[in-house]
């Protein structure tokens, strides 16, 4: 089946010259950033800006899902001939620099931590009067995510992005959590360094489209799905534990859970899981479009432990999945009003057990779920309202010069 990627219509009068905004991502693999960004390459107003795709990595399943009018490049440094950390650095700042110089870049879009901090290496870098100006987006609340990712270099770290976001023209975080912890965590003045809450949104007709194309067989439908990498604040062993604290609940069927994707704890899940007498847990490994999958399931679970806005629960509302989900991060901003997901505590695996209790012990709140869930997506995480938000930003920052 074809995906079509027109740009979006117009929906304003055009500029003297588009915009042009590089929209930076290390790669174009399947993940909630990495998706958010193919929504705007889609649609952004093509009278209004010119996407280019600035990547660290040249790799991806979602490479092939760039709309053809979007130039790509690839920012890299030939490394040294010992690993100097330091040097591919600056290399990669000025390859970075002399991108946007060369492809006439107006406005910078920097998503994820490690792109914010290469953005603003490559601006340092340039010219005082060639600099262009950044837009910077938070995607997860820092206090937990950076020291999940960096370990023992976080506080080092934390500085540095302390300033990077301090010389952004523009932060934008995805979450109201996040953007709490942002300004704790990287002590910013809310007054002199203020953050736009601008939460993802889902494209409802092209994840339809990809829902209906074809996977491998896997033994049919499964009672619920589980999509995410496969590391220990995805939480799911509390799922697993929690299976085994329903083996013998007369009031839940024998399920069939499919675990979709891939991670270091992989092996040590598929042995826990192996104990499960009257429930079955699969693991499919990592799929480029887990949206048949999550078509076909009777429920989507996320017993994450910390999440940013996890555009896996905005794909299952916008395909009219069921959701499960703890109470992580951003998360519950999906669901302010309590009405659209059946919720369970973070490292709780009672808790988890409760909820799937729930969901099959009272069918006609579970189905009021999934139509308020369908109501969530049509009127607050439309995809088109979330990028004319972040259009707005843009074009503001362009029309200040960044100031």
């Amino acid at each position: 089946m074809a995906l079509s990627y027109e740009p979006s219509p117009d929906r304003n009068e055009p500029t003297d010259r588009p915009i042009r905004v590089g929209l930076m991502i290390a790669s174009m693999h399947g993940g909630g950033s990495e998706q958010q960004t193919l929504m705007l390459l889609r649609h952004l107003n093509r009278r209004r800006f010119e996407p280019v795709l600035l990547l660290t990595s040249k790799s991806g399943s979602l490479l092939d899902r760039v709309p053809g009018d979007v130039p790509v490049e690839w920012i890299h440094a030939n490394p040294p001939p010992f690993y100097l950390p330091t040097w591919v650095s600056r290399r990669m700042a000025t390859a970075l620099s002399e991108t946007y110089r060369r492809r006439r870049i107006d406005v910078i879009y920097d998503r994820t931590l490690t792109m914010t901090r290469l953005a603003d290496a490559a601006m340092r870098m340039s010219r005082r009067d060639k600099r262009v100006p950044r837009v910077s987006t938070i995607v997860s609340p820092p206090d937990r995510a950076v020291p999940l990712l960096l370990g023992g270099r976080s506080r080092l770290i934390r500085r540095r992005l302390a300033a990077a976001y301090r010389r952004s023209a523009a932060v934008i975080a995805v979450s109201e959590l996040a953007k709490q912890s942002a300004h704790r965590y990287y002590d910013l003045d809310p007054r002199s360094r203020p953050i736009e809450v601008i939460r993802n949104g889902v494209d409802r007709s092209y994840i339809s489209a990809l829902s209906l194309r074809d996977v491998e067989p896997s033994g049919g439908p499964s009672d619920f799905v589980v999509i995410g990498r496969m590391t220990r604040e995805k939480g799911h062993a509390d799922l697993i534990a929690a299976l085994r604290l329903l083996e013998t609940a007369d009031q839940v069927p024998s399920l069939k859970v499919e675990f979709i994707g891939d991670g270091p704890l992989r092996s040590e899940l598929q042995t826990s899981a192996a104990s499960l007498r009257r429930h079955v847990v699969t693991f499919t490994g990592h799929s480029d479009n887990p949206m048949p999958y999550l078509r076909r399931a009777g429920g989507l679970i996320l017993p994450s432990h910390f999440e940013g806005l996890p555009n896996v629960v905005l794909e299952a509302f916008a395909l009219g999945v069921a959701v499960i989900a703890t109470r992580s991060g951003g998360t519950v901003e999906l669901d302010a009003d309590n009405d659209a997901i059946t919720w369970a505590e973070p490292h709780s695996p009672d808790s988890l057990a409760q909820a799937v209790h729930r969901f099959f012990a009272e069918p006609a709140r579970t189905k009021a779920k999934v139509d308020a869930a369908t109501r969530k997506v049509e009127s607050t995480f439309d995809g088109l309202r979330t990028v004319q938000s972040i259009e707005a930003v843009l074009q503001r920052v362009h029309a200040s010069g960044g100031r």
